[in-house]
Parts: structure tokens; C-alpha cells; sequence
């Protein structure tokens, strides 16, 4: 039987001086291949959220984030049966410049643009949340 439990995820929302935020495609030989997402990723056992995201955001894209706070949370359920607990953070401050070193491909973008890309299933009230903010 098919464990059903919730997975815990964090995401950080990165903002640049011009009000654009850091968008990631996913790799092609990953589950959901070649949508685009926020980084981040699961939280383990023993973590805080604010520890699971600082620790993603290194392994991902080799900053420190050293500017953090809390925004947003949301549960989603995906087709394939997998459910998310989601906390997004607004991240507005790092240490490092940005080395993208799991991602097929990472860009800035104006938040009212997402509609011009394939957008992973869980991500789309975030981002249609965000489109309204700018």
C-alpha cells in the first residue's frame, strides 16, 4: 500500500532590486521533468522549515540565505495521489552569487510572466497570488 502521508516543503521566493523573482525549471530525469518552480525542496526530520531552507537554497544554488520571513502556506494534491504541505518564505537577501547547480535552467521574472510557462501543478496559486502583488 502506497504511503499517503503529507510531505513537508519549503520554497523560497527570491526577489531582485527589480521586483523580479528567481524562476527554476526542473531537470528532465526528475518526477514532474521540465516544469517550472521556486527553489527549494523537503523538509527532514529534525529540521525546522527556516533550516530546510537555508539548507535547499545552498544545495541548489549555492547561496546563504541570511533574509528570510514567512508568507504563505498552502496543502496541494497532485494527480499522481502525492500531497504537499508548502511553506513559502520571501527571501530578499543572500550571501553569494547565484551558481545554479541542480536546475535545468534558472531565470528572473516579472511575476505577471508566469503565464508564459509550464508551471508545476502545486505552483499555480502562488503564482497567480504573486502576479497581483506587483
Amino acid at each position: 500500500m502506497k504511503d499517503r502521508s503529507i510531505i513537508a516543503v519549503v520554497v523560497g521566493l527570491l526577489w531582485n532590486e527589480e521586483k523580479k523573482i528567481l524562476f527554476c525549471q526542473r531537470p528532465d530525469h526528475k518526477s514532474y521533468p521540465l516544469k517550472w518552480e521556486f527553489p527549494g525542496g523537503k523538509v527532514k526530520a529534525g529540521e525546522s522549515s527556516i533550516e530546510a531552507l537555508r539548507r535547499e537554497l545552498e544545495e541548489e544554488l549555492g547561496i546563504i540565505s541570511t533574509n528570510e520571513s514567512f508568507f504563505y502556506i498552502e496543502t496541494t494534491s497532485y494527480s499522481d495521489g502525492r500531497t504537499y504541505r508548502v511553506e513559502y518564505f520571501d527571501v530578499t537577501d543572500w550571501q553569494g552569487a547565484l551558481d545554479n547547480r541542480e536546475f535545468a535552467q534558472i531565470t528572473w521574472v516579472d511575476p505577471t510572466r508566469f503565464d508564459k510557462f509550464d508551471i508545476l501543478e502545486g505552483n499555480t496559486t502562488i503564482c497567480a497570488m504573486l502576479a497581483t502583488l506587483i
